[in-house]
C-alpha cells in the first residue's frame, strides 16, 4: 500500500496584512510548483589547507510558481497589485488530499504576472512567480 499524497485540493492562499492575517485562495490554480531550497557555499579555504574548504552558508528558500485560469478574480487582483508595488505579502501553501493538510507558511513577493493568455479554442490563463523571502514555516 502506498502513502502517496494525492494533489487535488492543494491550494495557495494570499494573505492581507492586517493583524490578524486574513487569507483567500488564489483563484482557480491548475499547477502550483515548490522551487528547491538551496544553500550557499561559502569558501573558508586558508593558506595552510590541504584542499578546497567551505561551510554552508544562508539558506535560499526558493520560489514558487503557479499557472492558473484566468477569472479577474479579487485575490488575482490582488497579486496584480502586489508586484505593482513591489509588495511582500503573506501566503499558506496547503497541501491537500490527506485527512491532515500539511500547511507551509512564508513571505514572498509576485516576481512575474504573465497573462492573461488567450489562444484560439482555449481559455485564458495566468502565470505567476513568487520568490520567497526569510524562513519558511511547515505544519
Amino acid at each position: 500500500m502506498t502513502n502517496a499524497i494525492r494533489s487535488q485540493g492543494t491550494k495557495l492562499q494570499h494573505g492581507t496584512g492586517a493583524s490578524p492575517v486574513v487569507f483567500a485562495d488564489i483563484e482557480e490554480c491548475t499547477d502550483i510548483q515548490l522551487g528547491g531550497v538551496s544553500v550557499a557555499v561559502v569558501d573558508v579555504t586558508h593558506l595552510l589547507s590541504d584542499g578546497k574548504e567551505s561551510v554552508p552558508g544562508l539558506l535560499d528558500p526558493g520560489t514558487i510558481t503557479l499557472t492558473c485560469n484566468y477569472t479577474g478574480g479579487a485575490v488575482q487582483k490582488a497579486l496584480y497589485a502586489d508586484v505593482l508595488a513591489g509588495r511582500t505579502s503573506p501566503y499558506q501553501l496547503i497541501l491537500g488530499g490527506s485527512a491532515t493538510p500539511i500547511t507551509i507558511s512564508f513571505n514572498a513577493y509576485v516576481t512575474k504576472y504573465d497573462g492573461p493568455t488567450a489562444k484560439v479554442d482555449g481559455k485564458l490563463d495566468l502565470a505567476i512567480s513568487l520568490k520567497i523571502t526569510g524562513v519558511t514555516t511547515t505544519v
